[in-house]
């Protein structure tokens, strides 16, 4: 006497064609937000890439530190050199202790505030008293 299941061919077949089935789809979900090495991409698949809101991204742009970005057509996007460039520049900027990369303030924020005089010391005699520029 065996204890082994005997199922017939065809529900075999079918199991097979549905486990086949699922696993498609589970990766293509899975890949669905994912853009392929080597394409640029467009401002929410980049924000969606980066972890960010498109408002951030509008920010980051206009204030200087965003990403290179490129017109194709009707279409903004970023390339995928522009990206790998963007992450350099923000991991160097982070390792300088700069959290945002404004074109008003380069260096980093120790590097800024060295020399500057503390709030609580009088004005100096050539300072015209007015709000400072």
């Amino acid at each position: 006497m065996s204890n082994r299941l005997e199922v017939p061919s065809s529900l075999l077949h079918e199991f097979a064609e549905l486990l086949a089935k699922i696993c498609t789809e589970q990766v293509f979900a899975s890949l669905s937000d994912e853009v392929a090495v080597g394409e640029s991409k467009t401002i929410p698949e980049f924000c969606r890439a980066e972890k960010i809101s498109e408002a951030m991204f509008h920010q980051m742009v206009g204030e200087g530190w965003g990403p290179d970005i490129m017109a194709v057509g009707k279409a903004t996007r970023i390339s995928p050199e522009a990206h790998a460039k963007w992450r350099r520049q923000r991991e160097a900027a982070a390792s300088a202790g700069v959290r945002r990369a404004l074109p008003t303030s380069p260096k980093p924020r120790d590097q800024r505030d060295r020399g500057a005089s503390s709030s609580c010391s009088p004005p100096s005699k050539h300072s015209e008293g007015g709000p400072s520029s």
